[in-house]
């Protein structure tokens, strides 16, 4: 059975890297996707640099789910 591949937007954060640690440990792949890299990231997870889920073009990167733990500073500009 493969195991399941998540996309973290906001992975590198407080909320994102728990959720991170937690999907790890129940054996899902992970993939971040934020503005700055953490310094703690694990080598197996891959970092996907962008600023929010709708402007960065993500084609091929996700097929399974998407944990979303990120919010941006300027809400006006997200929901346009």
């Amino acid at each position: 059975m493969t195991r399941p591949l998540v996309l973290i937007p906001g992975g590198s954060g407080y909320f994102g890297s728990l959720l991170l640690r937690k999907l790890l440990e129940q054996g899902a792949r992970c993939r971040v996707f934020d503005l700055n890299d953490a310094d703690d990231r694990p080598p197996e997870v891959e970092f996907i640099q962008g600023i929010s889920v709708p402007t960065t073009p993500l084609h091929g990167r996700v097929r399974e789910s998407m944990w979303y733990t990120a919010f941006p500073k300027n809400r006006r500009s997200f929901f346009r």
